[in-house]
This record gives C-alpha cells, structure tokens and sequence, in this order.
C-alpha cells in the first residue's frame, strides 16, 4: 500500500538570500561521476576531498585545504575504464585516514576482457592523499556474474565499515568490514526469478538504491523497482540496522529480514501520480527520520518534476520543489542524455538546503535552495559559471567546512563525456 502523504506544496521562491557563496569558484579537474556512488566528497576539519574518473578511465582523487588554498590531486590504479559509473566513493576513518573505494561498471557484457572487482584504498596519512597503502580488494560478493558497481561505504559507531554496492546478481548487496575481513555478502533485497530475463537477452528489474547513516544507528535505504527508462518505476524506503540485516519501515514496523522482495518495501510513491519515479538522494534530518529527494515524471513529453519526500516522525510529506526545466527536456541533450535530468541532492549536513541543477534558458545550470523549517518557501541563488551547462550537483559530507561540487561540460552518455569538476565553498544556511 503506498504510503499515506499530504498534497504536494507549491514551492515557492522569494528574493534571493545574502551570497551562499563563502569563496571564489574551484576548479578540480576533468572527469565525470554517476548519480549513484557516495560519498562523492567528505570534509574533516579544514579539508574537503573529492574524486572523479577521467575520460581516459583513471580514477583521480583530490584535496582542497581551506586554510591555505592549496588543492592537491593524485591519480590511483588500477585503470578501470572510461564509464562515469567507475568514479569513487570515499569516507573517513575515525583516525583520519581516506578509504576510497571504486570498481569497473560491470554487468552482462562489461567490464570487457577481464573479470570485475571491487577496490579500495586506504592513505598512509590522516588527511593527506599524497602517500596510499596497498591497493586491496573486496573478496565476498552475492552470487551471480554481474559483478560490482556503485560501491556506498558507511562507518558505523563501532568502527567497522558498511558497505554496499549492486553485487553479483545485480540487487542492492551489503558487507561489513571489521577485524577479521570482510564478513559474507547479502543481499538487501531482491526479485527472485527476474535473472531468468539474462537468459534470453533482456535486462531484468534492477533497484537503483541510495543510502545515508540514520542517527539512531541505521542506514536509510531508498531505492527503484526499475530503471525509468525501461520500466514503470517506484520508489520503495527501507530503514536497515547493520547488524542483524532486518529492515523496517519509518514508523518502525518490521518488514523483515534481508534479503525482501524488493516490493515488500515501504512504497513511497506511484508513477501513476506524476510519471516514473527516480532516486536522487537520501539524508537523515538530524532525528533519525528520512529526507528523500527524487524525480518524477520521466516522458519525454513531460516535465519532470523535483520532489522531496521525508518522514516527520508520525507520517509522511511530500513536498514539489520545482521543474527540472523550463521546457520538457529543455536543451537536455546538448549536454547530457535525454532521459536524464541534471539531478538534485540534499546537503547531508542541513537537510533544508537542497543543491539542483535545472534548465534555465539555454543552459543548465547549479542552484542552491534553501528552504524554511516547513519547506513551504524557498530562496534560490545559482552558483555555477555562467553560460556553461552544468549539473550533478552533490555537497561535501561531514564535519568541516561546506562544498557543493558539480559537473560542467558534456555528458551524452555514460563513456562519453568530457567535463570538468567543479568546487564552491558556501556560507550556512541562515534559518
């Protein structure tokens, strides 16, 4: 049964609010990432790290030290192809140290010519990407030869290390990494029969999931029962403790132990609303309950809609933020493929401040939103370079200074693209 939530609230914007902007503009390098890899950056003290795959399909990692300005990039190996879905998810240790962890797009036909793994990579300094331990690989996966794609680590309170990533039968899968290695892999859910469509040349129905740390211990799970593009998508939340893999619903009801039915999630919405439905993003509002952002209406006649979807503790609210663009698939395909939109993020640090890439005459550009306790009105200011087509907007997590990063360039599809990561540091929200 879909979720019960109010209508959706008009947002509505007013006079721009005083400069986000706390610094001039930084320029990172040229690559490109995928929606669905995080953290995309971290900050810890006066330091913000970031990382991207090259089109030359070279994972690139870098630092921006805020106190003095110096921004240090490094390269890390193995090469593992030009395909945005092969950029890194980084995260923080408790001592200071950076664990990157990336792996090649894999599936039927990909990585081509040699076997899929899943990597990471530890610094030999806190704080510092100029040195790195040996490179070392995830060794436990779910069954099945799709291998390893958009790996999420999360540092749980006891120290170990959660990650998942879509395993081996491509279905959202989990490990924790802890004293003795990495425990066995299991799925989170699944769709039990759906592999047979392999069989025959077909794609199955694969979850694209988002995760985010709860504060009361658990991981916020979201995620599709499809992609838009080739299925009618809805979006399902699941809230999963990391120890005894059981998930629940917001209100705190059981589902079940994992692996679920990928159905059997909390459904959040319908694309019999406004058209189908995918995930941009998942944070915790500070009192372990969800704030989701997705889009919906994926037609190539439709405008897509910016929505916000969060659990206040006794129910639901889904919130419309605005267009994607002014136009349906305004000018997309200059800059990125038609079915998809520029995407939008929560700033995992404030939940009320929103990061967007939209189309605003004939170009795509990164705004920043900063919504009231209520998220009934909005301001808005855009950040990016003007007269460039810019997007996947993401903010900097953790503790330190704040960062929305984004693309700008061209992206026609997931091997072809040729932008440039961007940085600029912003000032708090004012409430």
């Amino acid at each position: 049964m879909l979720a019960t939530a109010t209508p959706a609230l008009a947002a509505t914007t007013s006079d721009p609010p005083a400069a986000v902007a706390a610094g001039p503009m930084i320029e990172f390098g040229s690559g490109a990432w995928t929606y669905f890899t995080d953290p995309r950056s971290v900050s810890d003290g006066n330091k913000t790290f970031t990382g991207w795959i090259s089109a030359g399909g070279w994972v690139h990692v870098a630092s921006y030290d805020w106190s003095s300005g110096i921004k240090r990039e490094r390269v890390l190996t193995p090469r593992t192809g030009s395909d945005d879905h092969n950029n890194p998810a980084l995260m923080i240790r408790p001592d200071g140290r950076i664990v990157v962890f990336y792996s090649p797009h894999s599936g039927p036909r990909i990585p081509v010519g040699r076997k899929a793994h899943m990597y990471f990579i530890v610094s030999r300094l806190p704080g510092d990407i100029s040195t790195w331990r040996s490179v070392q690989q995830v060794s436990v996966n779910a069954r099945g030869g799709l291998g390893y794609t958009y790996p999420s680590p999360i540092m749980l309170a006891n120290g170990e290390i959660w990650l998942a990533w879509r395993g081996g039968n491509w279905m959202p899968t989990r490990s924790i990494l802890g004293d003795h290695g990495w425990k066995p892999a299991r799925n989170l859910v699944a769709a039990p029969g759906d592999r047979r469509k392999l069989f025959r040349g077909q794609l199955p129905r694969r979850p694209y999931t988002k995760y985010a740390p709860a504060k009361n211990g658990r991981v916020h799970m979201v995620y599709t029962d499809g992609h838009p593009f080739e299925d009618r998508t809805s979006i399902y939340y699941a809230s999963v403790d990391p120890q005894s893999d059981k998930l629940y619903r917001a209100d705190g009801s059981q589902i079940g132990e994992a692996p679920v039915h990928m159905r059997r999630g909390e459904k959040i919405y319908a694309p019999r609303t406004h058209g189908n439905g995918w995930v941009m993003d998942v944070t915790d509002d500070g009192n372990g309950n969800p704030v989701i952002a997705y889009t919906a209406g994926w037609s190539r006649h439709k405008k897509v809609q910016f929505r916000l979807k969060r659990w206040t503790g006794r129910r639901w609210i889904d919130h419309f933020v605005t267009y994607a663009s002014e136009k349906p698939r305004a000018r997309a395909n200059k800059y990125f493929h038609s079915f998809y939109s520029g995407g939008f993020t929560v700033d995992h640090n404030d939940p009320h401040r929103l990061f967007i890439s939209r189309g605003v005459g004939k170009n795509y550009r990164v705004e920043v939103w900063d919504a009231d306790q209520e998220y009934e009105n909005w301001k808005s200011q855009f950040v990016s370079p003007a007269g460039q087509g810019c997007f996947r907007p993401v903010g900097s997590v953790g503790p330190g200074p704040s960062m929305v990063l984004f693309l700008c360039g061209m992206h026609r599809t997931w091997t072809r693209y040729r932008s440039r990561v961007y940085g600029v540091p912003l000032n708090p929200r004012i409430p």
